[in-house]
């Protein structure tokens, strides 16, 4: 119990200390179990900005590792029902084919984005993404996502936690309404990370 309590404290130390802390302009969306949503609206983009993160009882290798497994991304990420990877370069660099589902009667949506993976001199994972518009030809059924980008760390932060926290920026690509999009900024990754984490603790 004492650990459970001292992992908090870390936690809600680490976000305070963290970029999330340097901006006056996100507001928290979502607490809980650890899992964290913040958004904001910034210039040139359709869709809300998004922050997201938790804490995962996982070594932060196992974390990463599960995350690039995009074979099994549909299993855990929300509302992505295809997950294609059209091209990899060693397990650093990765074009990735994404369908999304969007409830009736907006359309579908996919999108193309490079992924580019790293480990950093602290031991922390970075993977960036951006989107690529028309790496592929469009498919009718879908309405293209053309702007895109965003980023995941993973962080382990004691022998048994690993801090995961990814960020992300979107046009909708076509036309969505206000509180739909809003919603799916917010839900979006708070499910993803949900389910993430019951992916390594819930047996």
């Amino acid at each position: 119990m004492t650990r459970i309590f001292v992992t908090i404290i870390l936690f809600a130390l680490c976000i305070s200390n963290s970029l999330l802390a340097q901006q006056d302009d996100w507001e928290l969306k979502k607490n809980k179990n650890s899992v964290k949503v913040w958004t904001r609206t910034v210039p040139g983009y359709s869709l809300k900005q998004y922050r997201a993160a938790c804490l995962i009882n996982a070594d932060a290798d196992s974390v990463y590792n599960f995350i690039i497994d995009f074979d099994k991304r549909t299993s855990w990420y929300s509302d992505n029902t295809i997950c294609d990877v059209l091209h990899q370069s060693g397990n650093s660099e990765f074009i990735v084919y994404y369908v999304y589902a969007a409830p009736w009667p907006i359309d579908n949506r996919d999108i193309i984005s490079k992924a580019m993976c790293n480990k950093e001199p602290d031991g922390s994972y970075l993977i960036q993404h951006s989107a690529i518009a028309n790496y592929i030809p469009r498919e009718k059924n879908y309405v293209r996502i053309e702007k895109a980008t965003g980023l995941w760390k993973i962080r382990q932060i004691d022998e048994n936690t690993t801090e995961v926290f990814m960020e992300g920026k979107s046009n909708a690509g076509g036309d969505v309404p206000e509180w739909l999009a809003n919603m799916f900024v917010e839900d979006n990754p708070f499910k993803s990370l949900t389910n993430l984490k019951e992916h390594f603790e819930v047996q």
